[in-house]
């Protein structure tokens, strides 16, 4: 979905929406102030928000939480995917398997389930992380 279908959008919403886009992968909002600022295009924090809640709200942005105070937010327009988020570095690493997503439809079925949307968030530590540990 792009920007210029949803026609209430404001000058604000669509810049937030396309920078978020620009950087193409999970981000927090710090990095959209940090490209605002090193473009020179003042912006509160507030009116950041408030942006990436309208987004939020149309589809067009997925919030993700990583803990009780954190989170990360991806733009929806790449095919449905799972994720890895490791909980020392807060690295979160994207994945697809046909059968996860088998074995998810095949359960809904037999319960008669019929999901809307589904997340899969797997914690743990990354290889970075999980190789810096000091062994067990």
């Amino acid at each position: 979905m792009t920007p210029d279908r949803i026609p209430e959008m404001t000058a604000t919403q669509a810049m937030v929406f396309q920078i978020a886009g620009e950087l193409g992968r999970h981000f927090q909002p710090e990095e959209i102030q940090e490209v605002l600022r090193k473009r020179r295009i003042r912006m509160s924090r507030a009116t950041l928000y408030r942006a990436l809640e309208y987004l939020i709200r149309t589809g067009l942005v997925r919030r993700h939480s990583l803990d009780a105070n954190s989170y990360v937010y991806e733009i929806m327009d790449r095919r449905h995917h799972d994720h890895m988020i490791c909980i020392r570095c807060g690295a979160m690493i994207e994945f697809r398997h046909p059968r996860i997503e088998a074995v998810q439809a095949r359960i809904c079925e037999e319960q008669g389930f019929r999901p809307l949307t589904h997340s899969l968030y797997l914690l743990g530590y990354c290889r970075r992380c999980y190789a810096r540990m000091a062994p067990i």
